[in-house]
Order: structure tokens, then C-alpha cells, then sequence
């Protein structure tokens, strides 16, 4: 009888954890019933094709070797889930948005992965719209609404313990968080273990809703070595052939807690019929890595398509030509997989080599250098192992449906060092107490598609990363944030807004104080001219033509500006507080109240009295910045609340009661005085930079890209008008192909049924044969025995008639009897030893002979079906 085909049948153990990532077995039928996928861009499937976000790759050359083109996944062709539901016997499962009015494709599972999306909620933001993994399990709770509808309670109870789930997320919290301290500052506030701490502490709670939503069987895997990357390497500071160290060291804290956690969840899990598998796909992608060889691939540190060294500093564009050997590299862009290697890690979970098992079940290490097998590089020490432990997990702590989950973080300081006594605005807060007037959002320059809101510095348009920046403020640890449930008992802080109605007494004398902000400021000179565009041709010779015509020629005048760009907002402060000191705007509220102008930070002057009153929008270090900030500028100027009208000490009050904002493009004078009565570490540091090097420099240079883009789409377009010609005449050669691979297929199926009975035949018989073999050798060993018996009783008998002797003649005459029997007898015994001998000797020879005759038959037989095979597809393959 068969066995049942197990999705775990091996699992290796490193102490107390599982190492390797599964063993499927390779069966006919499904072996779950259905597979759901929880996780970032190297198993989205498409979902955000529909999102309004960069990171997308509906596009050639994505796809170029998948079978229905360009679908959403970040490869060339097939991604890891691909291959796993393949060997679980399962149809490609569909991306979430493609189930949202089809339930039927959903039986089989849904794929809830987001590119760009992270275990935290910030994570990937300024690449636009993605699902996190909050969202990712919202999204599943509305599947499971529509299963519901399909099955009954027990049914749907069986459907989802007996499911499997893939949860792999964790990259984008560092590429796209952690090691992007210009747009994010979580490496400011947390050293790199305290940090893998807050990853596992949401990570958890996500698990935990996820279980208690019925799921069962939970593969979870770790992050790889993101060091290793293209992107990584082409930003990173190491040497060039090394992985960058430090990168590594970081994700070794995030998967050493992981797998605490899956055996911690294991362990709470005994008797639920639970199971939680680590899959450690650190180490290997990083024996991939470093042994490229030995997997049959030769770049092991480039992508095949992307922009920059190491092809890794841009992702690929649309259009662009890949490599063409693809299955030889490792990385297929900047930070994805191809679909060799993924290929490579599905079949490695499937089937693990013995010298690969001993050397996964180690301690997750990775060399830190890209070398071919013959050159391994040393091994990074063991990761620390994990200090606080999860002990208080419980896999019934999960927040009810639709719970919502926030950060109590510990309370800020004013400047003068007091903690503030009002409540502070949430950072959602959308309240606009100052007013300014609404005008119309100018076009914003976008790449692709998506968002506005891109950074500079990203996985799609990735900038150095400073990873010798230490961690913390230098004060020690920095204590993680607490991740606890929303409690609805206290009211949002100023949920209503800021309110100025009835605020008592003008604050005009505010800025008469010996910290007064100066308001007697220079406006901006006037620079540059119309330029002057010569049209037509002429055919003076070159040298000539300015000789005999003088014209205006201006010049474009070059002058300093502030860099990173920013823009001062003047007259947010609010009013004086308990302790007789000036409060105002928030750094988030005033993000949020100009949402419309993506700036990246925002930070307020403070001084003895309190805040005040100025404040400064800092947007990203790139020409897209400068666009942002001096669109904001202009909108100012238009509404007349700019420097000029400032420095005419403009209105401070709206009518009705709220505060007029002024804004302008922020000069070095200006920083001066935000930062007159700031410490030395809290100034707010710039740069002064040409505006020709850092705005039209770049302007010209994307033109200039842009022409080139153009020039290979026109290219593109010839090129396919050419296929298409060549697919009109060689569709009725590819149908009629396609037509004799399908009857081939079909009497391949059909031999290879045929196959199989006649081979079940013959074992039948072969055992029946066996088993009457045996029978015949029974039976001639038996009578071998009662034949040597019947000698020996023999012999006995002639013993005992001579054993009583009635005279010493007669006892002489009866030994000399016994002796010539005994002589006669051996005699005998030698000739029968010897007919014997020689009767299995012809036996042998005639059982030699015999199959001799059958290997020879069966060889001609062959020879003959392969010439008649031969025949056969020569005749098919002239038409």
C-alpha cells in the first residue's frame, strides 16, 4: 500500500529550530488544498499593478521568459512560489486584486504579497500605495468572508487547517526603512538589535491573527543575505568582490530572533494541531553566492538588467535589453532573484544534497566575499543569540478582526528641555488651523507610474546608504517602542484641530524680543534672461556667421543655493503654555498640512521663550526636491503671503480668528537665524551648492536621457513592425507544430500508460516464477537431507549387528565387515558428489545460455523499435 505523500516529511533541526526551509513530496495529486502567500516583491504575483505606486513590473523585460510576458512578478520568468505550487501539485496561484470578483479562483489560494511592503506599517512609503503586511492579513480576512459563502463551518475549518501558508517579508524593512536614514530615522532611534526586536515584536502579532484565524501549517521564511545584492554592493562602501558586511550582520539579529519565535511558536502550539517551519534562506542564497559554480552560474555580484555598477543603483526600465544568458546570474535585477535560482531554492527545499544539508544546518553565517568555489572566504562570526525572549507569546493574544495597532513611543522634549503639558496631534492629523489658499496641484514630475512622492533614495532609485553611521544617539540602547493595542477610553489629542477662536491677546509683540526672528530679509534677485533661439539654417561657413550679425546674447547667471532644498514657514506658532513658553506646530502637522508639497522633514526653531514661530519644510537632496520645494515657493508668491509680504509685517490673523502662514525659499541667512539659539548638535545643517550643478546639470542630463529612451522605442517599434511580419508566416508552422507536440504528447502519455502495465505484468509474473523457483528448491533441498539421513541410519544399522560379538573371532570378522561397508559407502558418496557436481555444472551452463538467448532477443527487439521509431518521425519531419 502507498504511503500519503507529506508537505513535511523532513525537516532539519539547528538546536531547537527548524534549519531548512521544507520536503515536499512529489505526488500526483494537490497535496494541500489550498496555499496562501503573505509577503514583499519576491512573491508578488501582480498586486500592484493595480496600485498607485513605483514599484511595479508590469513591463518588459520583466517576464521575458514567463509564459503569459510581463504579470506583475519581479523576474525574468517564474518566482519561487511558482515552482513551489508546482510541486504541490497546484495551478499558479492568482495575486489578491484578481480574486476580488472571481471567487472560484480562490479555492486553490491567493497570493496577498505587495512589493515594497514591510512587517512595519512606514516601511517602503515613499515609493507610494503598496499592501503591507497589516493590510496583506486585512485582505485575507476578506477572502475568508468569501469562503464563507462557499462553505459550510466545519468544512471551512478542515479547508484551512489542512492549508499551507508562506510568509516572507523583512527586506524592505531595511532596504526600505532602516538603511535609508535621509528618508526614515528608525536608525537614529534604534541600534540594530533593538530594532530586529520592534521587527519580530509586529511580526508576531500578524503571526499569532493569522493562526487564530484558523490557519495551521505556516512556512516562514528568513531574509537573505541583502549585503550580497547588487544595490547593496554598488552603494556599499566595501571593498569591490565582498558582500557588505554590515548589512549582513543586521539581518543575521532579524532571522536569529525569527527562529526563537518559530520554536517558541511551535511550543505554545503543542496540541493545536499547529506547525511553524523557519525556512533559512540566508544561508542559502548566501552558498549560492559564494559557490556560483558549483549551481551552474557564472554572475554571482551583477544584475542582468538594471543601471549602474554592478547594474544594481537603478532597477530595470521599460524596454531595456537584459542579458542574454540569463540562467547563468544570481540576480536577475538589483535585489531579485532570476528564475535560475529560484528554480535552484524551490528544488534545494524539495531535495537537499547531503554535503549541502551539513552545511545549511551550521550557523547561519555568509563569506563576506563573491568568490567561485575554489576560493571561499572566511565566515562571519556567529550571530548573537537572542536576549529577550518571546516567552510571552500565546497564540490566542491576537487583536480581535479589524483591531487596529499603534506606537506609544516616549514622550518628546521641547527645545528648552521641558516635556510639553498639551497633548500633541496624532500623525494622521489632517486639522488646518493655519490657513493658506487653495491652488490648484501643478504636474509633478513622475517616473512611470504611481505616486508622486518619490525619493531619491530608494530600491527603484536607490542612493548610498552611510552604514558606518553608529546607531543611537550615543546616550546607550535606546529602548524599542512598546506595540500594544489602541485604547478608545482617552480621546485623540486636538482631534478637532487646533482651535483659535477666542485666543486671547496678539502675539505681534512676540517678535519684538531680544530673540525676534529679523525679519528685514533681502528678497530674492532676479537672475537670468530669455534666451535667444536661432531657427533655420544657413550657408555662410562655420566662423562666419556671428562675424557679420550681432544678436543679445545672455548668459544664464549661476548662483548659490540651499541644499538639501527647504522653505521657511513663518508664524506657526499657537500660544503660550502653562509654563509661560511659546508652543506651536508640530514637526508631523505640518508635514500633513502641506501633504500636497512631499517634503521629507520638518523641523521648528525653539529658543529660551519657547518655539518661535519659524518653522522649515526640508525636501529630498535632488532636482525633484528643488521642483517640490520652489512649486511651493511660487505658491506663496502667487497668494501674496511670501517674504516680501512678510517682511511688510503681513497680517498675522486670517479673518475669523486663524493664523496667516507665510512661506519662501530658504536663503543661509535664514538658517542663521533658526539656528541662533539651537545646541550644536541639533542645528540644522545645509550646504550651499550651484544651482547650474545641482537643477540644470540634471535637467539637461534627464533630457538628454530622455532622448536616448525615445530613440530605442522608435527603435523598439521598427523591430516588432519586422516580427510581426515574420509571425504572419510562421504562425502555420507554429500551429501545426503545436498541433504534432500535443499528438506526441498524447502517445507518449499513452506508451508510457502501456509502459507501466506491461511492467506490472512482468513483475507479476517474475514474482510468480520466483516464488514456484523457490518452491522446486525446497523441495530438492529436502531430499537432499532425508537422502544423507537414510546414509547415516545405514551405517548405524551395520554398527549394531556387529556390536555383540559372541567370540573375539566373530568381533575380528564383524570389524572387519564394518569397515568394508564403511570404505563401500564412501566410495559411493564420491561418485554420487561427483555425478552431482557435474549435474549442476550442465545446470548452470544451460541457465547461462538461457539468458543469453533472452538478452540478445530483447536487444534485437530494441534495435528493431528504434529503427521503426527513426522511421517514423522521418516521415513527419518533412512536412
Amino acid at each position: 500500500m502507498a504511503k500519503p505523500c507529506s508537505i513535511f516529511p523532513r525537516l532539519l533541526l539547528m538546536g531547537a529550530s527548524v534549519a531548512v526551509v521544507f520536503s515536499i513530496g512529489a505526488c500526483g495529486s494537490p497535496q494541500v488544498p489550498a496555499f496562501f502567500v503573505f509577503g514583499d516583491s519576491l512573491v508578488d504575483h501582480g498586486n500592484n499593478n493595480f496600485l498607485n505606486s513605483f514599484a511595479k513590473a508590469n513591463y518588459l523585460p520583466y517576464g521575458v521568459d514567463f509564459d503569459g510576458g510581463p504579470s506583475g512578478r519581479f523576474c525574468n520568468g517564474r518566482t519561487i512560489i511558482d515552482f513551489l505550487g508546482e510541486l504541490l501539485g497546484l495551478p499558479y496561484i492568482p495575486a489578491y486584486v484578481n480574486t476580488l470578483e472571481d471567487d472560484g479562483s480562490i479555492l486553490r489560494g491567493v497570493n496577498y504579497a505587495s512589493a515594497a511592503a514591510g512587517i512595519l506599517d512606514e516601511s517602503g512609503r515613499q515609493l507610494g500605495d503598496r499592501f503591507s503586511l497589516r493590510q496583506q492579513v486585512d485582505n485575507f480576512r476578506s477572502t475568508l468572508s468569501q469562503l464563507k459563502n462557499q462553505m459550510g463551518e466545519e468544512e471551512l475549518r478542515q479547508y484551512l487547517a489542512k492549508s499551507l501558508v508562506m510568509m516572507n517579508l523583512g527586506s524592505n524593512d531595511y532596504l526600505n526603512n532602516y538603511l535609508m536614514p535621509s528618508l526614515y530615522d528608525t536608525s537614529s532611534l534604534f541600534n540594530p538589535s533593538d530594532y530586529a526586536q520592534i521587527l519580530i515584536t509586529n511580526y508576531t502579532t500578524h503571526i499569532v491573527a493569522l493562526h487564530n484565524l484558523g490557519l495551521r501549517k505556516f512556512l516562514i521564511a528568513g531574509v537573505g543575505p541583502l549585503g550580497c545584492m547588487p544595490n547593496q554592493l554598488a552603494n556599499g562602501a566595501d571593498a569591490p568582490g565582498k558582500c557588505i558586511s554590515t548589512v549582513n550582520d543586521m539581518v543575521g539579529l532579524f532571522n536569529a530572533r525569527l527562529r526563537s519565535l518559530v520554536d517558541q511558536l511551535n511550543a505554545n502550539a503543542r496540541g493545536q494541531g499547529a506547525i511553524f517551519v523557519y525556512g533559512n534562506t540566508f544561508n542559502l542564497f548566501a552558498d549560492i553566492v559564494a559557490n556560483g559554480d558549483t549551481y551552474g552560474l557564472r554572475v554571482v555580484d551583477t544584475g542582468c538588467c538594471g543601471i549602474g555598477r554592478n547594474r544594481g543603483q537603478i532597477t530595470c526600465l521599460p524596454l531595456q535589453i537584459p542579458c542574454t544568458d540569463r540562467d547563468e546570474y544570481v540576480f536577475w535585477d538589483p535585489f531579485h532573484p532570476t528564475q535560475a535560482v529560484n528554480k535552484i531554492v524551490a528544488e534545494r527545499a524539495v531535495s537537499l544534497p547531503r554535503s549541502l544539508r551539513l552545511r545549511l544546518a551550521a550557523t547561519p553565517v555568509v563569506s563576506s566575499r563573491l568568490a567561485p568555489s575554489s576560493a571561499r572566504g572566511k565566515e562571519t562570526s556567529e550571530v548573537e543569540r537572542l536576549s529577550r525572549g518571546v516567552g510571552e507569546v500565546r497564540l490566542d493574544s491576537a487583536p480581535d478582526d479589524g483591531g487596529e495597532w499603534e506606537v506609544y513611543a516616549r514622550k518628546a522634549k521641547t527645545k528648552a528641555g521641558s516635556s510639553s503639558g498639551k497633548p500633541r496631534p496624532p500623525q494622521n492629523s489632517s486639522s488646518k488651523a493655519w490657513v493658506q489658499q487653495d491652488v490648484a496641484q501643478k504636474p509633478v514630475m513622475r517616473t512611470n507610474s504611481g505616486s508622486g512622492r518619490a525619493a531619491g533614495s530608494n530600491s527603484w532609485f536607490p542612493q548610498a546608504a552611510d552604514y558606518r553611521k553608529p546607531a543611537g544617539r550615543g546616550r546607550g540602547s535606546t529602548r524599542p517602542p512598546q506595540y500594544v493595542a489602541t485604547q478608545n477610553v482617552i480621546s485623540a489629542p486636538l482631534e478637532h484641530g487646533w482651535n483659535w477662536q477666542g485666543r486671547a491677546g496678539s502675539v505681534r509683540d512676540r517678535f519684538q524680543d531680544d530673540d525676534q526672528i529679523n525679519c528685514n530679509l533681502s528678497s530674492n534677485d532676479a537672475a537670468g534672461g530669455d534666451e535667444l533661439m536661432r531657427r533655420g539654417t544657413s550657408v555662410v561657413p562655420a566662423g562666419e556667421v556671428f562675424g557679420k550679425w550681432k544678436g543679445l546674447k545672455v548668459e544664464e547667471k549661476d548662483y548659490d543655493i540651499v541644499w538639501p532644498p527647504m522653505v521657511v514657514i513663518m508664524n506657526t506658532i499657537l500660544e503660550k503654555g502653562e509654563d509661560d513658553k511659546w508652543i506651536g506646530m508640530g514637526n508631523q502637522e505640518l508635514l500633513d498640512y502641506f501633504e500636497k508639497y512631499p517634503a521629507v522633514k520638518a523641523r521648528h526653531a525653539y529658543g529660551p521663550q519657547g518655539h518661535r514661530g519659524m518653522s522649515i519644510l526640508i525636501f529630498e537632496s535632488s532636482m525633484r526636491g528643488f521642483f517640490e520645494a520652489e512649486r511651493l515657493h511660487k505658491h506663496f508668491v502667487d497668494q501674496g503671503t511670501d517674504r516680501t509680504a512678510w517682511d511688510r509685517r503681513g497680517a498675522l490673523f486670517y479673518p475669523g480668528g486663524k493664523r496667516q502662514l507665510y512661506g519662501y525659499m530658504a536663503k543661509k541667512e535664514d538658517l542663521d537665524i533658526f539656528n541662533r539659539h539651537a545646541q550644536a548638535k541639533s542645528k540644522l545643517k545645509c550646504e550651499m551648492r550651484s544651482y547650474k550643478e545641482m537643477v540644470v546639470n540634471q535637467v539637461n542630463q534627464m533630457t538628454e536621457d530622455n532622448q536616448q529612451l525615445i530613440w530605442f522605442k522608435n527603435k523598439v517599434v521598427k523591430e516588432r513592425k519586422h516580427s510581426r511580419a515574420l509571425e504572419k508566416s510562421f504562425d502555420i508552422v507554429s500551429e501545426k507544430l503545436r498541433k504534432t507536440m500535443e499528438e506526441n504528447r498524447i502517445v507518449r502519455h499513452r506508451t508510457k500508460m502501456q509502459h507501466e502495465q506491461n511492467k506490472e505484468e512482468m513483475d507479476y509474473q517474475e514474482q510468480f516464477f520466483k516464488e514456484q523457483m523457490k518452491v522446486i528448491h525446497d523441495e530438492l533441498n529436502a531430499k537432499e537431507e532425508d537422502f544423507e539421513r537414510k546414509q547415516q541410519e545405514k551405517r548405524e544399522r551395520v554398527k549394531q549387528s556387529k556390536a555383540y560379538p559372541s567370540s573375539e573371532k566373530d568381533k575380528k570378522r564383524g570389524m572387519e565387515e564394518i569397515a568394508e561397508f564403511i570404505q563401500l559407502q564412501e566410495k559411493e558418496m564420491e561418485e554420487f558428489v561427483a555425478k552431482r557436481e557435474m549435474l549442476e555444472k550442465g545446470h548452470e551452463d544451460k541457465l547461462v545460455a538461457m539468458k543469453k538467448r533472452h538478452w540478445d532477443e530483447e536487444v534485437e527487439l530494441e534495435k528493431e523499435f528504434k529503427t521503426q521509431l527513426t522511421q517514423l518521425m522521418e516521415s513527419y519531419s518533412h512536412h
